[in-house]
């Protein structure tokens, strides 16, 4: 269990979307001193990695931008909600617009990879520019999914059956 000042890291469905998701709250003390960078790196590369980033909102003293990136390009975000105002997407961002997501799927963008991804990047910032932005969270990683290459030299052995599933010789 992790914790902060603010208040625990873990799954939340509460307060950031209304599914569960890992939820990181946190405050700021000024601006330009808020971006908080989640890393996730998985054992092996995975494939059709996707997953759902919740509560992209405004409020007061506060506007969210959220960053996503991997080890193989940048992912397609798209609105969970259709018509959804509460942020814009330009490329692998999403910046808030206007309001409060209030629980539901208003402020949610699900990331989409193609290809091979072994690590993924998650940068959540405020951008208003507040001399004291207000603490806020966001939900991350909600309904994630991926599938394994079990088959990594396409050889027609399964990696767990393959002697030597790189295809190296060694």
């Amino acid at each position: 269990t992790f914790s902060t000042s603010f208040g625990p890291i873990g799954v939340d469905t509460a307060f950031l979307g209304g599914i569960a998701d890992l939820g990181v709250f946190f405050d700021p003390d000024s601006p330009g001193a808020s971006p908080v960078t989640v890393t996730i790196s998985f054992s092996e590369p995975v494939e059709n990695l996707s997953f759902i980033i919740s509560d992209i909102d405004s409020g007061i003293n506060r506007i969210e931008r959220v960053t996503a990136t991997s080890d193989n390009g940048d992912p397609t975000l798209t609105a969970v909600a259709a018509g959804s105002t509460t942020f814009t997407i330009a490329g692998n961002q999403a910046t808030a617009t206007s309001g409060s997501s209030n629980n539901n799927s208003d402020g949610s963008v699900r990331a989409d990879f193609s290809g091979s991804v072994q690590t993924v990047t998650i940068t959540i910032e405020d951008v208003s520019g507040a001399s004291n932005p207000r603490a806020w969270g966001i939900g991350l990683f909600g309904d994630l999914s991926f599938s394994t290459d079990s088959d990594q030299d396409d050889d027609s052995i399964d990696n767990s059956l393959d002697l030597d599933s790189d295809n190296d010789g060694i």
